[in-house]
């Protein structure tokens, strides 16, 4: 069985992420836009993908995964950028589109065994502007 949900990143970073010293503790990035239009047509992809025993939280650990490059500004595509331009750049903004998770349920290789459990794909759409 396959499930599929979307997910708002800009509600998932404020979930996933917090700072400490910040009143309300969620993490505010202005470097990322949401544009809920954005998918695999009109832009490149981060994907990341993990098996585990269907425990929520590993699903939440994928999400966070894929989305720490974009909050921390470490995420550029090598295609769309020279290693001289890389030198040079001074920020970057992302436009990014809904967080994409599929679910597939059913037996996983995991360290221990084999177990039944599940496998997430999660796809989120990106577009970068470079700034020099």
């Amino acid at each position: 069985m396959t499930r599929t949900i979307k997910l708002n990143p800009i509600e998932q970073i404020a979930d996933l992420f917090t700072i400490e010293e910040h009143e309300d503790k969620k993490v505010v990035v202005s470097h990322i836009k949401y544009d809920e239009t954005l998918d695999d047509n009109n832009s490149k992809q981060i994907t990341l993908k993990g098996s585990h025993d269907g425990t929520l939280f590993f699903t939440y650990k994928i999400i966070g995964e894929a989305l720490e490059p974009l909050v921390n500004k470490r995420l550029y595509f090598r295609e769309d950028i020279s290693e001289e331009d890389l030198k040079q750049l001074k920020d970057i903004e992302y436009t990014i589109g809904d967080i994409e998770v599929k679910s597939e349920f059913g037996e996983v290789n995991l360290p221990a065994g084999k177990f039944h459990g599940q496998t997430d794909t999660v796809t989120i759409p990106v577009q970068c502007k470079y700034v020099f």
